[in-house]
């Protein structure tokens, strides 16, 4: 966290309930001994005083809770000597049965009991996310599990607010894991559980905050809730520059940027996206890294900006190939298709669309599988083969058949479907055929 000082909107924030008054104890902190040398040698010692005491003596594992509750060191500060502990730990449970791993922590005697082991859990589960998003939901409940051990060692009620935060994170991330695995309806109803927890408490921490918000964001945009996405943006937003987290700022600029294309902005989506490139690195984190990059070449060709996109797919290529995510090698196809389409390059476009058409149908993602059909109708009618677009129509309709799908995205593909056998398709019509796809919400893992 940079050095600031703590200003009225702070305080304020405070004031009205929405940070709690530990978070101005540790920015004072913070901000002091970043001034002051002097300063941080009695905090140091503080710190290490009670990671001594918690590795001596296990009773004493509450002060560190009871120091953290009040904002004079973090979590990470008072429990430093848990780190070889939580390592071996973690080694352990990667090799258990996914069906054993919550049982094993909850009839640990001494052992799994670490805040910091919860918050390295938690970070499992994100690495598991995209490819199997299941067990990442065992792993935070393994995580949940240590919260609940590590409880037994705080004395106070008062002290239980960093578990608390951590188990609001824990929270937070099952309800985005079943977002990810296309259960809208059960990430709704969980976000909706956790604003009631939220209601019952002191708001939790800073960093948490805006970690929450983001996630429900997420669940916003693929709802196409779109207001009530950007609000949680500029929510988490604020309260990640006020943490000076350039991560989480790179993701909600992210996000901010597919709210803006999907509302058929991708002029203002364009500096989103170039934004987030510059604030994250491929080498660090991978999987954070080519969202951007891949929204970026999808934003030219939208615009109109066929070359610009093929000179920046070329640069980020390997990165597609360095993924190990399934949908990986689709969203270049799909990039691929894109661009050579957008050059006359109609022979390549048909071959990557395809590919990506039918892996994304194989996945039963119909949603995307619909919108790499409408690039591919706007191949052959450019090229004047009727009797291909009526196939793709034909097989869009299908596909959308009882699907239960938004009642907008429902009439658009119907409209297409007869427009195309009446021979009557234009490029308008397939245009806003493709922003009614883009703008409802998101079905059945698409």
């Amino acid at each position: 966290m940079t050095s600031r000082h703590a200003d009225l909107d702070l305080l304020l924030a405070a004031y009205r309930g929405k940070v709690p008054w530990r978070e101005i104890v540790r920015w004072r902190r913070r901000h002091l001994l970043d001034l002051c040398p002097g300063c941080a040698m009695p905090s140091e010692v503080f710190a290490a005083y009670l990671r001594d005491r918690a590795g001596a003596d296990p009773a004493c594992r509450a002060w560190g809770y009871a120091a953290a509750a009040a904002g004079l060191v973090s979590l990470e500060e008072a429990f430093q000597g848990d780190l070889p502990a939580v390592r071996r730990e973690l080694r352990i449970l990667r090799r258990t049965a996914p069906e054993r791993r919550e049982r094993r922590v909850r009839r640990g005697l001494t052992r799994y009991r670490s805040p910091l082991l919860a918050v390295a859990l938690i970070e499992e589960a994100r690495g598991r996310l995209r490819r199997k998003p299941a067990e990442a939901l065992g792993w935070l409940a393994a995580a949940g599990a240590v919260v609940n051990r590590a409880a037994s060692d705080v004395i106070s009620r008062d002290h239980l607010a960093p578990l608390r935060d951590i188990k609001l994170r824990i929270r937070a991330h099952e309800a985005n894991a079943l977002r990810v695995a296309g259960d809208l309806p059960a990430a709704e109803a969980a976000f909706s559980a956790l604003h009631r927890t939220l209601e019952r408490g002191e708001p939790p921490a800073i960093a948490v905050t805006a970690e929450l918000a983001s996630l429900e964001a997420s669940l916003r945009l693929d709802q196409r809730r779109l207001p009530e996405a950007e609000a949680l943006l500029e929510r988490a937003a604020a309260f990640y520059r006020r943490e000076g987290d350039e991560k989480g700022l790179a993701k909600v600029v992210m996000q901010r940027g597919m709210v803006l294309r999907i509302a058929g902005d991708a002029q203002r989506a364009l500096p989103c996206f170039e934004t987030a490139i510059e604030a994250t690195d491929p080498d660090a984190d991978p999987e954070l890294a080519i969202s951007p990059r891949h929204s970026l070449v999808l934003c030219l060709c939208d615009l109109g900006r066929p070359e610009d996109a093929r000179a920046l797919l070329d640069r980020y290529r390997p990165l597609y190939h360095r993924l190990d995510l399934p949908l990986a090698p689709l969203w270049l196809a799909w990039a691929e298709g894109k661009v050579a389409a957008g050059l006359g390059e109609d022979e390549a476009a048909l071959e990557h669309l395809r590919t990506a058409r039918d892996g994304y149908t194989e996945r039963g993602l119909e949603f995307d599988a619909a919108l790499v059909c409408l690039d591919l109708a706007e191949v052959h009618l450019c090229r004047a083969e009727t009797a291909e677009v009526k196939r793709l129509a034909e097989r869009m309709a299908t596909a959308f058949a009882d699907r239960g799908v938004d009642r907008e995205a429902a009439r658009a593909v119907a409209l297409f479907h007869r427009t195309a056998l009446a021979e009557a398709i234009t490029l308008e019509l397939i245009a806003r055929t493709r922003t009614a796809l883009l703008r409802a919400p998101r079905v059945g893992g698409a």
